[in-house]
């Protein structure tokens, strides 16, 4: 911990602060961005700083201070002294904020993915860290956190934990929550919201995938799918989908949950867990996909649903093969 820069001297006499984070940015995400531009505003005078994230954003994240100050794919040219990446370990999953990034005279990356590929001028990177925001916690100075600051790294540490649920939840990431929590922030009514509250028609979806779902590897491995007929039917959307893969992971016995739901122009989203041994980063590796050895993401293009299935699944079927 004593080797860790401190969010003073990362930002040393930056006038001007852009926060920008990943595409389709999840609770981890926003949780660290807002965290940061909180802290910096509670803390720090007379610098201009801005949040920068991918639009449409989850309405269950609203209730953060700075949510309706987010910004996205601005042409104003403008050039910051300053850029924090958090929650993102590649160039390439920055898109429209890439240009605030690279164009800014310093960066910073906050991550905790496997595979960041070191492309900010500083960086703070554990993939032992069960959230970005945990990570964000440890670059600021506790007593000067604020309840609004503390509501959106809690928010962004669950989101990523499962509520403290994932393998990746460990003694520090149980105590930056508990210190969080005694900054006065409604902690019940948080978990609620975000990870467990669901409007009428996104549980008759969840519905339509439980009952749909079907077994393989031996039934070791539950696939669910969403098509882009299904989510019209429902008047959904794919921010509207968070959560689904975690629900299915949950079936007795199984090791690795596949949850595909359509893009347009014959693309695929694939979101996968595990349980115990499965790495399902290597899964996706292949094909441009990302994440964490229990949780991992990919699109896959130019690939029919069936297609898609098959990618994924002969290769957890050979893993779970070679460790059984």
């Amino acid at each position: 911990m004593g080797n860790i820069k401190k969010i003073d001297e990362i930002i040393e006499d930056s006038k001007s602060i852009a926060i920008v984070g990943h595409i389709r940015p999840d609770g981890d995400c926003i949780g660290a961005a807002l965290g940061l531009y909180n802290y910096i505003i509670d803390n720090f005078d007379g610098i201009d700083v801005q949040v920068y994230l991918m639009k449409p954003l989850p309405g269950i994240f609203k209730f953060m201070r700075g949510y309706d100050r987010i910004e996205w794919l601005i042409d104003d040219n403008k050039i910051y002294d300053l850029c924090f990446c958090v929650d993102c370990g590649e160039e390439s999953r920055l898109e429209g904020s890439f240009d605030y990034f690279k164009s800014a005279k310093r960066s910073f990356c906050i991550d905790h993915h496997l595979n960041y590929s070191n492309f900010a001028t500083d960086s703070y990177v554990d993939s032992n860290a069960a959230a970005s925001c945990e990570l964000v916690f440890d670059i600021l100075d506790t007593d000067k956190i604020s309840k609004e600051c503390a509501e959106c790294l809690f928010t962004g540490i669950i989101t990523d934990t499962g509520v403290f649920k994932f393998n990746s939840t460990s003694k520090k990431t149980m105590t930056t929550a508990g210190i969080l929590m005694d900054k006065g922030i409604d902690f019940s009514s948080i978990i609620d919201t975000t990870f467990f509250e669901k409007t009428y028609e996104q549980n008759q979806l969840l519905g339509k995938v439980l009952l749909e779902s079907r077994l393989v590897c031996d039934n070791k491995c539950i696939i669910g799918i969403v098509t882009k007929a299904d989510m019209d039917f429902y008047g959904l959307e794919s921010r509207h989908l968070d959560g689904i893969v975690n629900h299915i992971l949950h079936t007795r016995d199984v090791e690795v949950a596949i949850f595909i739901y359509e893009l347009e122009n014959s693309s695929y989203k694939a979101s996968i867990r595990s349980k115990n041994y499965v790495n399902v980063v290597d899964v996706v590796k292949p094909y441009g996909g990302g994440g964490h050895f229990h949780a991992a993401g990919v699109t896959l293009k130019d690939m029919t649903l069936d297609k898609a299935v098959e990618a994924l699944v002969t290769d957890i079927e050979k893993r779970i093969k070679d460790k059984n």
